[in-house]
């Protein structure tokens, strides 16, 4: 018994010129950019939109691109940490604030995250749990010290202990 051949064995390959578009299409790129580097009108680029077989090669380097930059991104997110708790530690006391009130926002972003994604949260290293409880260190002590007095500054350091 003969199989019916599929339908992207029907479609035809990219041509030179799409495949000169398709990465700047990908990364966002205008269709009068695209269409000028491939050589056609804006016109040529919309109607290649229409065509399954281009927007499927699109959605694939798409993907591909996204996925490279998040590992690219997650490439340096050691280095982050690493900067901020350095800042954390080092700098003046405002700037140590900051930075360990940024470390809490982040946790917060996470714990929140956890109700929805709940193994997120307990996958956090021992490095991490440190850093938080460095942070909240950090934080109290130097709010404690620019005896806080505003109204903003009561509702961080309310913030800071609602996080623990």
């Amino acid at each position: 018994m003969i199989e019916p051949k599929k339908a992207e064995e029907h479609e035809p390959p990219l041509t030179q010129a799409q495949l000169a578009a398709l990465p700047l299409l990908a990364s966002g790129a205008k269709k009068k950019d695209a269409a000028a580097a491939a050589g056609v009108c804006p016109q040529t680029i919309s109607e290649w939109l229409s065509l399954s077989h281009f927007r499927g090669a699109l959605l694939a380097k798409h993907k591909d691109l996204s996925a490279l930059a998040a590992t690219r991104l997650a490439d340096t997110v050691d280095a982050a940490v690493s900067t901020v708790l350095e800042v954390m530690q080092t700098a003046n006391e405002p700037t140590r604030l900051k930075a360990a009130m940024f470390i809490l926002d982040r946790m917060l972003a996470m714990e929140s995250r956890e109700r929805v994604l709940p193994d997120a949260w307990e996958e956090l290293s021992q490095a991490e749990e440190k850093a938080v409880e460095d942070a909240y260190r950090t934080a109290c002590e130097i709010l404690a010290r620019l005896e806080v007095h505003s109204a903003s500054d009561i509702k961080a350091a309310s913030a800071i202990e609602a996080s623990i």
